[in-house]
């Protein structure tokens, strides 16, 4: 109907903020921040945690970002937009409480509500 009349399609924002659904590309932070959280809390991925160094271990200055992930330097643009720098990145804006979380499920229930409510871009 809306094909044949040429008609703009709705905007589906308010679709899926009503039914409390993410879209792909929030669904994609959400699994960057789970990884991340498994390197980094739990022995899962023990390769990439070894990778992981808080600014804090690089030098002693007590600045704002002491307690963020340092991200690896990446020449090409197929490792700055990995997985894992994604995944770095996303984690270093999230919120102090989620990334004290202990349990896998109180952080992806928490990680899903403030990537609903904030829209954050990376």
């Amino acid at each position: 109907h809306q094909i044949i009349l040429r008609l703009p399609y709705p905007h589906t924002d308010p679709l899926f903020e009503s039914t409390k659904l993410m879209k792909l590309e929030q669904i994609h932070i959400l699994n960057c921040a789970k990884f991340i959280f498994n390197c980094y809390k739990k022995d899962i991925y023990t390769k990439f945690k070894a990778r992981l160094i808080l600014n804090s271990q690089i030098h002693q200055y007590n600045t704002r970002i002491s307690s963020n992930l340092r991200t690896p330097f990446e020449r090409l643009d197929s490792g700055i937009n990995s997985f894992f720098i994604k995944g770095i990145n996303i984690w270093n804006k999230l919120p102090h409480n989620i990334k004290l979380a202990n349990s896998i499920l109180y952080f992806k229930t928490n990680v899903k509500k403030w990537v609903i409510n904030n829209s954050p871009t990376f």
